[in-house]
């Protein structure tokens, strides 16, 4: 399970980006919003220069893969209720929250970087996997 911290991670080539490749390798399970908020990354991190247009477009094409490939997406509608209350009790914006409900859901560990949404799923029990 995969949310989109981890993903622009891999894709800009951060610290530790070789083991959330092959964490991402076996195959992870998000929702649709993982693509639209990596892209929205990209695009920040372009426009704070903090990338070069080759990286951007390389990042791109590999979000674009992984999400047809390795990242089989989940429809989110049956999580909605649950991100809900996620967000309500964690003070946790609910996108991050749809990611714990759907971890929860699968009872699968989450690929995260968010510190917020990682103490929010330690803290209802599902597991993160250490990135």
């Amino acid at each position: 399970m995969t949310d989109a911290s981890a993903l622009v991670s891999y894709v800009l080539k951060e610290k530790g980006f070789e083991r959330i490749g092959a964490l991402l390798g076996r195959g992870a399970v998000s929702m649709d919003l993982v693509i639209k908020e990596s892209f929205n990354a990209v695009f920040i991190a372009r426009r704070r220069a903090l990338i070069d247009e080759e990286l951007v477009q390389r990042s791109l094409e590999v979000l674009l893969e992984l999400t047809g490939t390795n990242v089989k997406l989940h429809p989110p509608r049956d999580l909605l209720k649950p991100a809900f209350e996620i967000a309500s009790k964690n003070n946790l914006a609910f996108y991050d929250a749809l990611y714990l409900a759907l971890a929860a859901k699968l009872g699968a560990e989450l690929l995260s970087r968010d510190a917020r949404q990682i103490a929010a799923a330690e803290r209802i029990g599902v597991k993160v996997v250490p990135l």
